[in-house]
């Protein structure tokens, strides 16, 4: 199947693209918790402010 260098090379460049694609995967992933977590939090501390206010 492999018989040289550049099979070998090619193989490990297909790898290499595939991790890539994987981890853009997870960093947008990753992006979308993030601004879950801050709409969650600005809501919290929106929440707070308004209730100060009201006293």
């Amino acid at each position: 199947m492999l018989e040289n260098l550049n099979d070998y090379l090619a193989m490990i460049a297909v790898i290499g693209v595939l991790f890539l694609a994987l981890g853009i995967v997870f960093y947008f992933i990753n992006l979308k918790s993030i601004e879950k977590n801050v709409r969650r939090e600005v809501k919290y501390y929106d929440f707070q402010r308004k209730n100060n206010e009201k006293r």
